[in-house]
């Protein structure tokens, strides 16, 4: 894999959150959509890494459905702490 690759999605991993953050505390980002974007960042990134590094899609046709489940659970119980500590998240300063 190219290292302008590895660079461009690591850059764009760890400035996405800040982005998103200012947005849903602005509201312009609904909570749904927050939660979404939290639980697919790190799925994505590891897909397009190992598409790229070459992994065969056998493996990657095992891991998704875990991936679908965990990511099943997690949506729930993050959309239900998004709402429930929206405020308070909302009205502090970055």
């Amino acid at each position: 894999m190219p290292v302008w690759l590895v660079a461009i999605l690591v850059v764009a991993y760890l400035a996405a959150p800040v982005v998103e953050l200012r947005l849903w505390r602005a509201g312009r980002l609904s909570d749904r959509a927050v939660a979404v974007l939290l639980l697919t960042r790190f799925p994505v990134l590891l897909g397009v890494m190992w598409l790229a590094a070459g992994v065969h899609l056998d493996t990657l046709v095992i891991i998704v459905p875990v991936v679908i489940v965990i990511w099943k659970i997690g949506y729930g119980w993050l959309l239900s702490d998004l709402r429930d500590r929206g405020g308070e998240l909302r009205s502090a300063r970055s």
